[in-house]
């Protein structure tokens, strides 16, 4: 919501400012937005009105897609050895299936600190040599 009036209230809205102030592509994943976790639950009005910011953001250039879609682009840049510098992930557990993905994406994974990591994902992540940042 931030974001779609411009607000800085995160590290986060100010990087994608950053990024619709100087042009860049910006994607969000759909998993990452808080109020879709509601939707069986909450006020339809209040579900609405969080969507409606959702649009705006999206009219804005801003793409909110899922974990598969941005999998699927990067296999096809691989091609092209692109690499994303980090890649951050709200989920609270990351297992071996999630791990797999992930791991192929950027060596510099960040999760939320509390996040639980399966032995069998630890072992993914140091076969890979990717480097796990914990905030």
């Amino acid at each position: 919501m931030d974001i779609s009036f411009g607000k800085y209230s995160n590290k986060t809205t100010k990087c994608v400012i950053y990024g619709l102030l100087n042009d860049k592509n910006i994607m969000i994943l759909k998993d990452n937005i808080e109020f879709n976790k509601y939707k069986d639950v909450c006020n339809k009005n209040f579900y609405d009105m969080m969507n409606d910011y959702v649009s705006k953001i999206s009219k804005l250039g801003i793409n909110v897609v899922t974990e598969k879609y941005i999998t699927k682009v990067l296999s096809i840049n691989n091609s092209a050895n692109f690499e994303l510098k980090s890649l951050s992930t709200h989920k609270k557990l990351i297992t071996f299936e999630i791990a797999e993905d992930i791991s192929k994406l950027s060596s510099e994974i960040v999760l939320k600190k509390g996040c639980i990591v399966t032995p069998l994902a630890k072992d993914v992540f140091a076969e890979k040599k990717n480097k796990l940042i914990f905030i």
